[in-house]
């Protein structure tokens, strides 16, 4: 094999699985539930979102334990039920301190009592359903097939300059797409040459750094939330400000999630294309 590159150096560690697999697999398979509601509600009502997040929970089960059955994930069960409530509880979370916020100030938006249990009902008896019946079908998918395969010892990262440093990587790709977001293939490739570059700097530990790069995007959109606020909001009550950051905060990692489920997906396919074209010996 021709080792003239740093990619296919480390053609033997690129598909080792990578340390949190876990926690990765469930950000990646609540990406793809977020990604497939967001098309969904383009043609549909904002009131539908909901119902559909809850629909689309077999995505969730189905892409998280496929991704963590095929990067050889163990605990199969821990990574079904972080699936199911890691990333909701967070959000459902955050959702009721906002809505006991809006109702100490007597506001007409928020949510009544009912409505929440209504969700929770639904919750229960639609995504979670759902999610068993994801995983169920992901644990038995056929494993990605990786074209080379994997040394039982790790390869040495040799140290990198500056500018490919894990830091420097997530905030220059998460500000290209920020600036760029409606053009959707910059980003996209934007990943994908951090990622390659990274490759070819030796460091095969690229999946976690791709989810990261890709969900780098949400660091602007906070930023820029907070540079909003205090130039054209600065409300005179406290409350407010909490139901300000708070809805910022959730819409800023919804967005990491969904862009963090793009980036590794994209990154995902383009390193299984490139490690099939090379010859090992």
């Amino acid at each position: 094999m021709s080792e003239d590159f740093g990619w296919k150096l480390v053609h033997a560690d690129v598909f080792r699985s990578p340390e949190n697999l876990n926690l990765l697999c469930v950000f990646i398979g609540n990406g793809f539930q977020l990604f497939l509601m967001s098309l969904s509600t383009i043609c549909s009502l904002t009131t539908s979102m909901l119902f559909l997040y809850m629909l689309f929970g077999f995505s969730a089960g189905y892409y998280s334990s496929y991704f963590f059955n095929s990067y050889g994930g163990i605990n199969k069960n821990s990574n079904v039920i972080k699936t199911i409530y890691f990333v909701p509880m967070i959000f459902f979370g955050l959702v009721i301190v906002l809505n006991f916020i809006l109702i100490s100030r007597d506001s007409s938006a928020a949510v009544p009592v009912s409505a929440i249990l209504k969700l929770a009902f639904l919750w229960f008896t639609v995504n979670i359903p759902l999610s068993l019946l994801g995983s169920y079908f992901g644990y038995r998918t056929k494993r990605v097939s990786f074209p080379v395969e994997t040394n039982q010892i790790p390869r040495q990262v040799p140290e990198k300059v500056w500018y490919l440093r894990k830091p420097v990587v997530i905030l220059i790709g998460g500000a290209i797409p920020f600036v760029a977001i409606f053009v959707e293939l910059y980003y996209i490739m934007m990943t994908v040459l951090m990622v390659y570059f990274t490759l070819c700097a030796e460091d095969y530990n690229w999946m976690w750094l791709s989810f990261q790069i890709g969900g780098g995007t949400a660091i602007y959109a906070f930023l820029y939330g907070v540079y909003f606020y205090f130039s054209n909001l600065k409300l005179a009550y406290f409350s407010g400000m909490l139901l300000y950051f708070g809805w910022l905060t959730i819409v800023c990692l919804l967005l990491f999630l969904l862009t963090g489920t793009i980036g590794f997906v994209a990154t995902h396919y383009f390193v299984l294309y490139i490690y099939k074209l090379i010859k090992v010996d």
